[in-house]
């Protein structure tokens, strides 16, 4: 009977155990921060009615609208702030766009910035020149690509390959997609999902190193982040600060009581920058509250963490200036805070 009563207990304790983590491996926990870094805030005098993300691009600001009122990007340029032009128009014409995804990618070729684009409700995936885009007063197209179906999750384009993190019913794939062959060339788990729970639950942000072998991605409603190669072969989950809530647990909670944890994620040469919330959304909207910015390197060690004094939900890193630009998207108020000590 003891040996029987033994077994169940092991059994109960290993299900529970699987049921605390997604992954297949356990998550490397991170209970602290070498360093803290705590900036002041710089309100920037621009204004860009109906912003929605901001992004930067080398030496141009873009401010993002997911409605394309005006065109999708708003550019400045830094430091200077100088208005450069609306640009990508939304429409049904030959250069325009119904929906745009800018996933954060681009590229410097010859004094020219080229970012990537797509949009879902043509299938279409873009490397347009900005540069050139600015200069011109139009859209300059690089490579224009029309796919059979696309993903809805997170890509990156490296040698006309996407590479990208797709969500099926039960799992989360890192997938490659050869775009000139239109062939899928490899897919991988990289977290299983319980389809008895609404799937918000597991959403996802995601960037890419600046040498494009790995990829990082975040998660919305749990403190993870996930760190893996893009052959591939090498998966690394971190847990951060406390063991997640399980799927379960976050389900039962009403969705303007679920924690908000990772909301924006950006990367640097040696470095992962991820923007850590910690509220809810009832709770931002009640006060105006600090966030964190908590930084990585590729290995997923821990390097410092930044205290942003006031709320933020959307950021970028102005690499050849030294400054986080950070937006608050229900004030669209933009911040200037100055990490140029930390950035080497």
């Amino acid at each position: 009977m003891k040996k029987i009563i033994t077994i169940i207990l092991c059994t109960i304790s290993i299900i529970a155990c699987k049921e605390r983590t997604i992954f297949t491996n356990e998550p490397i926990q991170i209970s602290h921060f070498p360093k803290t870094i705590t900036p002041s805030a710089e309100k920037i005098d621009i204004e860009i009615i109906g912003i929605n993300n901001l992004y930067i691009v080398d030496t141009i600001l873009l401010g993002f609208k997911v409605k394309g009122e005006d065109g999708f990007f708003t550019c400045y340029s830094l430091p200077n702030f100088k208005f450069l032009g609306n640009y990508i128009s939304a429409g049904r014409g030959a250069d325009e766009f119904l929906t745009l995804t800018y996933n954060k990618q681009f590229a410097i070729d010859s004094s020219n910035a080229k970012i990537w684009i797509s949009s879902h409700l043509t299938r279409e995936v873009s490397e347009i020149n900005l540069t050139s885009s600015i200069k011109e007063q139009k859209v300059v197209f690089e490579k224009r690509f029309f796919l059979d179906s696309i993903t809805d999750s997170y890509w990156f384009n490296i040698n006309d390959s996407i590479f990208a993190t797709y969500p099926s019913t039960d799992n989360l794939y890192y997938t490659v997609y050869n775009l000139k062959q239109q062939q899928l060339v490899t897919q991988k788990n990289i977290f299983t999902k319980d389809i008895k729970f609404d799937a918000s639950i597991y959403d996802i942000i995601g960037t890419i190193s600046p040498d494009k072998t790995k990829m990082a991605l975040a998660m919305f409603n749990m403190n993870h982040i996930i760190i893996h190669s893009t052959n591939g072969d090498e998966i690394i989950p971190l847990t951060i600060y406390h063991t997640s809530n399980t799927p379960h647990e976050i389900s039962q909670q009403d969705f303007m009581d679920r924690k908000i944890f990772y909301s924006d994620i950006r990367t640097v040469d040696k470095f992962i920058f991820a923007l850590y919330i910690n509220h809810s959304t009832k709770e931002i909207r009640e006060a105006n509250k600090s966030v964190e910015i908590h930084v990585f390197d590729w290995n997923g060690e821990p390097i410092y963490k930044i205290i942003i004094p006031n709320y933020i939900r959307f950021f970028d890193i102005d690499q050849n200036n030294g400054y986080i630009y950070g937006l608050n998207p229900y004030d669209e108020e933009i911040y200037k805070y100055d990490i140029r000590n930390y950035l080497k």
